[in-house]
């Protein structure tokens, strides 16, 4: 599976004579497990395309803390914190040229587009704005080697 880490830290403290703190930490984390089915669409010159997609789920985990004071005015003062797992469908879509170097051993260059379209994460837009977005989705591209076993 895959994992993903994103991070957001930021603080301030207001010039001396003014009247504002406040601080945030936004952490996101996305692990996934996708069965991936392929097929191979001949073999040209030593060259198979293939095609491929694949189902399964992700955990996301959202955690922040953010503190804001204003003394000059405290009905503007808040502390949040929150700690959210949760488990969303997830699917690829894969593409790619396999080489065969000898009899069981291909390079393989592949694409893949991960998609996980109700997973949520926290975005952090400033010190006072933590909003809660929907959808995850990444491009990768893969090289290797594959061995096969017959």
């Amino acid at each position: 599976g895959n994992h993903v880490s994103v991070s957001y830290d930021d603080s301030a403290v207001a010039p001396a004579g003014t009247a504002i703190q406040g601080s945030g930490n936004v952490k996101n984390y996305a692990f996934s497990g996708i069965l991936n089915g392929y097929v191979d669409l001949g073999t040209y010159v030593g060259i198979t395309p293939y095609v491929g997609a694949g189902i399964g789920l992700v955990r996301t985990t959202s955690k922040l803390s953010a503190s804001y004071t204003d003394s000059a005015d405290s009905s503007n003062d808040f502390v949040l914190s929150s700690n959210k797992n949760q488990y969303s469908l997830a699917y690829t879509l894969n593409a790619g040229l396999a080489y065969q170097v000898t009899k069981n051993v291909l390079v393989d260059l592949g694409y893949q587009y991960f998609s996980a379209p109700n997973a949520e994460y926290v975005a952090a837009e400033s010190l006072t704005s933590y909003p809660t977005r929907k959808g995850i989705s990444n491009h990768q591209i893969k090289f290797g080697l594959r061995y096969d076993l017959w």
